[in-house]
């Protein structure tokens, strides 16, 4: 994902970790934590930017949830997750697709 400044935004699985890189490609820094746990990133799928509310948008496919962070990767909050008892079908997002419309942010 290349965002309007140019930033380049990569995606690790392995380190659970998302990489931004400038126009240039030099490393500017890195967010995300690897893990189980809220705000951690087991199977980072994608992402999306919203540069109108200065925020980052990740997909966790194995937590099925979806991890909100500002530009300069901070943790905000999560959406989603396994709820108990349920096979996981209630909240399965396996792509992002963001549709912005107001005040609303419509996931897809």
């Amino acid at each position: 994902m290349i965002d309007s400044r140019g930033r380049i935004y990569l995606l690790s699985a392995e380190t659970g970790k998302i990489y931004v890189h400038g126009p240039d490609e030099a490393l500017l820094f890195s967010f995300g934590t690897a893990g189980g746990s809220p705000g951690q990133l087991s199977q980072p799928r994608s992402l999306a930017i919203d540069e109108q509310r200065e925020l980052i948008y990740v997909v966790d496919y194995m937590r099925h949830t979806i991890l909100v962070y500002n530009l300069d990767g901070e943790f905000l909050f999560e959406l989603g997750g396994l709820v108990e008892g349920s096979s996981g079908e209630a909240f399965r997002v396996t792509d992002l697709d963001l549709f912005f419309g107001g005040d609303r942010v419509l996931v897809h």
